[in-house]
């Protein structure tokens, strides 16, 4: 591996698809173990292309070297459609990979690579790679590369979303501690560049159900216009008071979706509320006019 002005350049090391890092992926809801991002991504191959057989045989064996091997031959391939997909497919791969391994998750966020482009120096590979050994004296110059580099904007991208993921769980916690008339939520949240922590008092007025909830900070009320929760298990509160208008994001790696509609329902209601047959999340927006997407 050698580190640059500008790039962290590497061949068959860590950042390596080959590497072993193993990590759990639900494909299709099946839960699916890996030892290796190649793994995965030739399973995916064989999934997109609908051939069953071969991607039997490639969950069943996790050496690289083989799964490539029958990855080659994956039935009914199609070259435009495995490249519009590839990508996507890859850095689902290495977020679970670095997220599930803390070892490598600190190689790939090390201060000595802030700010470093990650290149994979393979001399041969044209599309994941830069078609270049990492000692070429022109490694630094994208404009002499022969090959893509997906697989270093893959993991440029994936040390992006960690980083964040990261800074959302230091800053964002969410907890409820339910009183009959009000529910509190100790909340450690961050609103633009400003810190709050500390107990925040979320009130609900259980005889009108229309009435948006709101928010104590620092000493001062603020009205809930609305709520929005995210795919990334988080509250999106935009507040206002005296026209003024803040947004307030709200977040825990637990919380889930379904979690967090039963919690919706039970602030208000101050009852376990379980989903019923047929009862979907539509409804408790139309019931309480919050948005959940």
């Amino acid at each position: 591996m050698r580190v640059t002005d500008k790039h962290v350049c590497f061949w068959n090391e860590w950042p390596s698809n080959w590497h072993p890092a193993e990590f759990d992926i639900e494909v299709n809801e099946v839960h699916c173990h890996f030892y290796n991002t190649e793994q995965y991504f030739m399973y995916m191959k064989a999934i997109v292309f609908g051939d069953e057989e071969i991607a039997k045989q490639i969950l069943a064996d996790g050496d690289p070297k083989k799964v490539k091997a029958l990855g080659r031959k994956v039935q009914n391939y199609d070259e435009q459609v495995w490249n519009d997909k590839r990508y996507q497919i890859m850095l689902k791969a290495n977020v679970a990979k670095f997220s599930q391994n803390e070892d490598l998750k600190q190689l790939l966020l090390s201060p000595e690579y802030k700010g470093h482009g990650f290149v994979e120096a393979s001399p041969y590979d044209k599309v994941w790679g830069i078609r270049m050994y990492e000692s070429n004296p022109d490694i630094d110059n994208e404009t002499k590369w022969k090959g893509l580099n997906l697989l270093g904007k893959v993991l440029d991208e994936t040390r992006r979303i960690i980083v964040e993921e990261e800074s959302i769980k230091e800053n964002f916690l969410i907890w409820d501690d339910r009183d009959t008339n009000e529910c509190f939520f100790g909340i450690s949240i961050l609103i633009g560049d400003q810190s709050y922590t500390g107990k925040k008092e979320l009130k609900f007025d259980s005889s009108n159900p229309d009435k948006m909830p709101t928010i104590l900070l620092d000493d001062e009320y603020w009205q809930v216009e609305s709520l929005k929760l995210t795919d990334r298990h988080e509250m999106e509160l935009n507040l206002i008071s005296n026209d003024i208008t803040k947004k307030v994001l709200v977040s825990d790696d637990e919380i889930e979706k379904k979690e967090a509609y039963k919690l919706l329902c039970a602030a208000f209601d101050n009852t376990e509320h379980e989903k019923s047959e047929g009862e979907d999340y539509e409804d408790v927006e139309d019931f309480y006019g919050w948005e959940l997407s």
